[in-house]
């Protein structure tokens, strides 16, 4: 399990996480606070608060292109 603290700032950013989560074999779970949301849902994520910061969690050992291709959204 992989665990990315990120930020989405606009619908355009989410609608890219949903389809680069989409796009993958392994589960990617957005968390804020006690709430998880399913990355690939486009209705779940579009609910979530966009002025906060989540919890990727990425469900695999192995998502270096995933993690390089959502690079802009990980807060440093």
């Amino acid at each position: 399990m992989i665990t990315r603290r990120i930020m989405l700032s606009s619908v355009e950013d989410i609608n890219e996480l949903v389809k680069l989560s989409s796009d993958q074999s392994f589960d990617v779970v957005l968390r804020a606070g006690k709430c998880s949301i399913d990355a690939k849902s486009m209705m779940g994520v579009l609910s979530l608060d966009t002025t906060e910061t989540f919890d990727l969690l990425i469900d695999t050992d192995n998502a270096d292109s995933f993690l390089e291709s959502i690079s802009h959204f990980i807060v440093k």
